[in-house]
């Protein structure tokens, strides 16, 4: 199925939820993530239990220290 991640179109396996998806990126389980699905921020513990559906728009952001 075809969703938007970060405004990037993708393909991911139907039936995905939300932790594996960020699993594949390598950011599940980083501090300082940040996951939003279709402009409602979904909270880490959240995460398993989210299944992704057809053209959800996911905005993942993670903090970076800087100077």
């Amino acid at each position: 199925m075809k969703i938007h991640l970060n405004d990037v179109p993708q393909e991911v396996p139907d039936s995905s939820c939300l932790s594996h998806l960020l699993s594949a990126m390598g950011v599940e389980g980083a501090k300082g993530v940040a996951v939003a699905v279709n402009g409602q921020v979904v909270p880490s513990k959240g995460w398993s239990s989210l299944e992704v559906s057809e053209n959800d728009r996911i905005l993942v952001i993670q903090a970076t220290q800087g100077g």
